[in-house]
């Protein structure tokens, strides 16, 4: 594909949790124009944080249980369509917010969702997809007890919350 689009690139594979950031931010400093995450919600974030502030562009082609931000953006169904729009189509700006110091770009939140997130995560070579997360959400939710949050808002009051979970979303 990189060749049918005249692109001059290469691919790497990822390791391992943070290497898809170390990859991203290692091509900015080689001078990409567009750096494209191929993965799941997770790898995407990775890399669309390492290129927060830069001069690069983000790339999706969404492979994720979830991919939650390639929807948001609309990005094309199918690793062919979405590699060619990554290429070829037009740039746009996206916000990005930071919660705790991490840089975030569709949802970030505390609590049960985190909670579900990081055991999702870690179901390494077990079933993928909608019915895997839905069922793991389940069990956990008889299991899991909520937490109290400390929510300070720019410019205003702190606030202390007993709460199942607490979501920000862009």
């Amino acid at each position: 594909m990189l060749g049918r689009q005249r692109a001059d690139g290469c691919v790497q594979l990822t390791a391992g949790p943070g290497h898809a950031r170390a990859l991203a931010r290692a091509a900015v400093d080689a001078g990409a124009d567009v750096v494209v995450a191929w993965g799941g919600d997770g790898t995407i974030n990775e890399v669309a944080s390492a290129l927060t502030y830069s001069r690069a562009a983000l790339g999706i082609v969404p492979m994720g249980s979830g991919n939650g931000l390639a929807r948001e953006v609309g990005v094309p169904r199918g690793h062919e369509a979405a590699l060619e729009a990554a290429l070829t189509g037009p740039e746009r700006t996206i916000d990005a917010g930071e919660l705790n110091g991490r840089v975030f770009f569709n949802a970030a939140g505390v609590g049960f969702d985190a909670h579900v997130a990081a055991a999702f995560a870690s179901t390494a070579g077990h079933a993928r997809g909608f019915a895997s997360y839905a069922a793991l959400t389940v069990r956990e939710l008889c299991r899991y007890e909520p937490g109290t949050y400390v929510i300070t808002p720019e410019g205003g009051p702190a606030m202390t919350r007993r709460a199942l979970l607490v979501s920000v979303a862009n």
